[in-house]
């Protein structure tokens, strides 16, 4: 026999009932979804305070309700980052971290690629011409100074930078240069990088070559055939100042690296702070 007592607690205590027969949720499932739907609670029963961060990452939910909401989500088999005891969604967009295009990387030892050497005749001073015969080839688009020659840099950067025009003839006056003996060790991974623009070169779908790789042995012999990544279509062979950058295994028998430059075809790239640097 219940004392009067007793029967009035047991009908201010509300029944938490077991899952339904061939059903998932469980009661505590249950109450997160009440929760989901209630002004604010948590699933100890207690009252939620909403304006504490979501999921111990410093983002508060504005709306009151994204702690819940998650909860509802998990419970019924979905996922959620505040749900889930994770990093609530950052309310802004992601950032990308800030890309230096006014000087080299550090680790870089790849000498005179910020062309703050000026020019040496047809070349940037520590550079030669890739095609001996460029001058004479080149004639009929137009002049030494007129193919290869100092330019201004990317915005807020001081000094100069290299510009290349093909003026519409094929890798003419593509300038290269090869490391230092032994600054090369095969097998290990290379980071080959410049600051770089590309205007007027969208109509050509092979356009996207700007920057070729070739390894010397220690008795100098050339070899490999390595190249910038190839852009998805034609149209993204323009672009603004960006880091153009790609990683590549050394072979074994590496010593030394050669980098070579080109307009490719037909239009202009402006070129600064190529650099080396082993990862």
């Amino acid at each position: 026999m219940k004392t009067r007592a007793e029967a009035q607690a047991r009908r201010r205590t509300p029944r938490l009932r077991p899952p339904l027969s061939g059903g998932s949720l469980s009661w505590v499932s249950t109450l997160a979804v009440i929760c989901a739907l209630a002004p604010s609670c948590d699933t100890d029963g207690g009252v939620a305070d909403n304006s504490v961060a979501v999921g111990g990452s410093g983002a508060t939910d504005a709306s009151g309700s994204g702690a819940a909401a998650g909860a509802a989500a998990a419970a019924a088999g979905g996922s959620s980052s505040a749900g889930s005891g994770g990093s609530a969604p950052d309310s802004g967009q992601d950032t990308a971290p800030a890309v230096d295009l006014c000087s080299a990387p550090s680790g870089n030892f790849f000498g005179s690629g910020d062309f703050e050497s000026g020019m040496d005749g047809n070349v940037p001073a520590g550079w030669e011409l890739r095609d001996k015969g460029a001058p004479g080839n080149c004639a009929g688009s137009g002049t030494a100074a007129e193919h290869v020659f100092l330019t201004s840099p990317p915005p807020g950067c001081g000094g100069s930078a290299l510009g290349m025009d093909s003026r519409g003839q094929w890798d003419c006056y593509a300038i290269q240069r090869v490391s230092d003996y032994n600054t090369i060790v095969g097998g290990k991974s290379y980071r080959i990088s410049a600051s770089v623009r590309s205007t007027g070169n969208a109509v050509n779908p092979a356009a996207w070559f700007i920057v070729g790789v070739q390894w010397l042995d220690a008795n100098d012999g050339f070899f490999g055939d390595e190249k910038n990544p190839k852009t998805a279509s034609a149209a993204a062979n323009d672009f603004d100042w960006k880091q153009l950058s790609f990683d590549l295994v050394a072979p074994g028998n590496a010593r030394r690296i050669l980098v070579w430059l080109s307009a490719h075809y037909p239009g202009r790239v402006d070129i600064d702070n190529v650099s080396v640097q082993e990862l």
